[in-house]
């Protein structure tokens, strides 16, 4: 996996003109890597355009997510909701789903703005503290119990005892052997596969790798309302029978 963490580069000079400009340069001169000024620069330009590009859009990205499970909220009154205001006709687990995905994508992109961001289990069980709050039987902990998934005829989740080892063996492996756009889909199938969560396990995933994505400066995942049939179709196939090859490719083309 790419290390983003960057060297210090002393005596540059420039460097507080792209600092006052760019928030994370500052930051992501400080780590170790094998990278110059220029290169950091860029590597934060694309950073700072993803975040923004987020941040502006980022009642569109909780709609496509919240509609996918069933939410009824209209994008109209997400965007309502996203600004702080109340809305009504809906029931409160429908507003608390909303306000749980931008209470996990606003902490995500804290963590990348603060140079903070890792890949781990501990990161994975933050987000679904958040996105499982209050809609969930327990949040921020891996289930104790089995689950289904709807639409499938195979599938047999993995067991609840078992899945502590499930992670640690699992992240591990793809870590190492994965990089780039790849990791963060082999990461989500993964994830939504293995049902660590008693539910909201899709949208956990689906935070959880963008954090990533965005911290690489590779894009955004998302899964726009007129790719949901045929994202549902190749998701099904792949529970069933875990042949990846055309849900991979098909989620390789929904990062942005």
């Amino acid at each position: 996996m790419r290390n983003t963490r960057l060297k210090p580069i002393n005596g540059k000079k420039g460097a507080e003109n792209r600092e006052a400009r760019f928030p994370l340069f500052q930051i992501r001169l400080r780590f170790a890597g094998d990278y110059n000024n220029t290169e950091v620069l860029k590597i934060t330009e694309r950073i700072e355009d993803l975040i923004f590009k987020l941040s502006k859009s980022l009642s569109n990205y909780i709609y496509n997510i919240s509609s996918q499970e069933g939410n009824n909220m209209t994008l109209p009154d997400i965007e309502t909701l996203v600004q702080g205001y109340s809305v009504g006709g809906y029931t409160l687990k429908e507003e608390q789903e909303v306000i749980n995905l931008l209470t996990a994508y606003k902490y995500t992109i804290g963590l990348v703005r603060s140079g903070e961001f890792t890949l781990s289990k501990k990161l994975l069980l933050k987000i679904h503290s958040m996105t499982g709050y209050g809609i969930t039987k327990v949040w921020g902990e891996f289930r104790s119990e089995s689950v289904a998934i709807g639409g499938t005829i195979n599938y047999r989740c993995p067991d609840h005892e078992l899945l502590e080892q499930r992670f640690e063996e699992g992240f591990k492996s793809r870590v190492e052997r994965y990089s780039g756009k790849e990791l963060a889909i082999e990461l989500f199938l993964w994830l939504c596969y293995s049902q660590f969560f008693i539910d909201c396990n899709k949208r956990t995933a689906r935070i959880f790798i963008n954090g990533y994505l965005i911290n690489e400066g590779l894009g955004i995942f998302d899964i726009p309302i007129k790719k949901v049939r045929e994202y549902n179709r190749l998701m099904c196939r792949y529970y069933d029978t875990l042949e990846k090859e055309k849900v991979k490719r098909f989620l390789l083309g929904c990062i942005e």
